[in-house]
């Protein structure tokens, strides 16, 4: 049964507002920007896929969870010679979430070419709209709620920058066993709304407060599914802290959060380690953060140096997950460091792999022998057992060989 919705006058704006009686925003603000007398700024960046039938650009599907590369033109796959053609759909789509929104709908909107490397952009740009918006200017009203359920619910009200039609990019698949990616352009020009809010939130649950909102008002317009955990509604975070009278301080951005609570967790995880940083005498840098939900949000240099050492080999799909958490606990510290101090180096030489090669030949005859047959999966087996053995630092590359080596 579909929940019902009723619309009430919010008390800060008088803008209508949508309640759904099965829902309620139970998102509270924990002063975690009144730490030691620091306060905090987050502006969001919203990116909702639009519920459309075609691609911004081209006629192709939009089916979720389709088989691979079955949703994908010419176009999409950036062959020359093929040109766009504007989805009307899904103007139509931006132009009533922005009503909704309470924007104002420029007469003349233009798109741009916003040129950058990204290995799930064939055309090697993005169609969006940075200088001349579909709409700009708007604002929403939400509730968070206090942890003290005695008291009322606090009506907040958040500004909005602008809302622009954009493609969104493909999907990169990494197979950290054969050391190589690939990739799905069925989710290549898909039509997206980006909604910029101004830096009005104060902390992550007053921002998760915020996209939940914003989540029931897409669903119940039908213009966004809002399921986060499909990525059709995903949220960049803008965050800094400052002492009060002083400037704002340098901000950091954390993106693809997928999830409120991951919105939530996110902001008011960079809130503390900012802070820990300013109060440590560090300055905080410039810089882009991804967000896992189990370890939190990790820096695009350290997760670009634990991936180097990946796809060198230095270390192995466990250890990584290891160091993803490591570097959790102790933000500070890079990939190399954690991987040196704890000795999870991937072990390569012959001589300390091979004693572990032999044992598993020796107690797995069956699969010895299934692999002689021509059944080379079997091997898998073996490889297990030596990767158990070694606390899973065994260079699989290495180990095959051997193995190999030893049954042939």
């Amino acid at each position: 049964m579909a929940a019902s919705i009723r619309y009430v006058p919010c008390k800060t704006c008088g803008f209508h507002k949508s309640f759904s009686r099965y829902k309620f925003h139970r998102f509270y603000s924990k002063n975690v920007r009144l730490q030691s007398g620091w306060k905090s700024v987050v502006g969001l960046e919203i990116h909702a896929q639009i519920q459309s039938n075609s691609k911004l650009f081209s006629a192709s599907a939009t089916k979720y969870g389709s088989p691979i590369n079955t949703q994908v033109s010419f176009f999409d796959a950036a062959l020359p010679g093929t040109l766009p053609v504007l989805n009307r759909e899904c103007v139509a789509a931006g132009v009533l979430t922005a009503l909704a929104l309470n924007c104002h709908i420029n007469s003349v909107s233009k798109f741009d070419r916003k040129h950058y490397f990204y290995a799930d952009l064939p055309a090697g740009y993005q169609i969006t709209q940075q200088r001349q918006p579909l709409a700009v200017g708007g604002e929403v009203c939400y509730m968070t709620v206090h942890p003290n359920r005695q008291l009322p619910p606090t009506h907040r009200k958040v500004r909005l920058i602008q809302l622009q039609l954009e493609q969104d990019s493909g999907k990169s698949l990494h197979d950290p066993a054969g050391h190589i990616s690939l990739i799905d352009l069925n989710r290549a020009g898909v039509g997206l709304m980006e909604i910029v809010t101004e830096p009005d939130f104060t902390d992550g649950d007053d921002a998760a407060a915020f996209v939940k909102e914003l989540q029931l008002i897409l669903q119940t317009l039908g213009t966004c599914d809002g399921k986060m955990a499909e990525g059709s509604l995903r949220v960049d975070a803008n965050i800094s802290v400052h002492k009060p009278g002083q400037p704002l301080g340098v901000r950091s951005e954390v993106k693809n959060i997928n999830s409120t609570r991951g919105v939530a967790k996110a902001i008011n995880f960079e809130i503390k380690r900012h802070i820990k940083e300013l109060e440590a005498g560090r300055e905080i840098v410039n810089e882009t953060r991804s967000f896992d939900s189990h370890t939190g949000p990790i820096s695009t240099e350290q997760f670009g140096e634990l991936y180097d050492m990946f796809q060198r080999r230095e270390v192995s799909f466990d250890i990584v997950r290891k160091v993803l958490a490591e570097m959790c606990l102790n933000p500070d510290s890079t990939p190399r460091v954690i991987v040196t101090a704890n000795d999870w180096f991937q072990i390569q030489a012959v001589d300390r792999l091979a004693p572990a090669c032999e044992e598993a030949v020796h107690q797995h005859p069956r699969s010895v022998e299934e692999y002689k047959r021509g059944n080379y999966k079997a091997i898998r087996r073996l490889v297990n057992h030596v990767q158990r053995n070694m606390e899973h630092r065994a260079d699989p590359v290495v180990v095959i060989q051997i193995l190999k080596n030893l049954m042939d």
